[in-house]
């Protein structure tokens, strides 16, 4: 079973189970090792602005064969 079943399964139980589901899983989660201790990066506007810059630059060619 693939882990859209499952959460499509867990979507169609009534909100009590969902409940009991959701204690389960903060009960028995444990971080990956690539998320522990980091906190997520969020780029601001000129982050974003210059990092687009460059990707359109450095990929003008495949955005043009995608836009036919």
């Amino acid at each position: 079973m693939s882990a859209t079943e499952v959460i499509e399964q867990i979507e169609k139980l009534p909100r009590e189970e969902q409940e009991q589901v959701l204690a389960y899983l903060q009960q028995h989660h444990q971080p990956c090792e690539k998320s522990q201790g980091r906190q997520p990066r969020f780029a601001d506007d000129s982050d974003f602005e210059k990092s687009t810059e460059k990707i359109f630059k450095e990929h003008k060619d495949l955005f043009r064969r995608l836009a036919k």
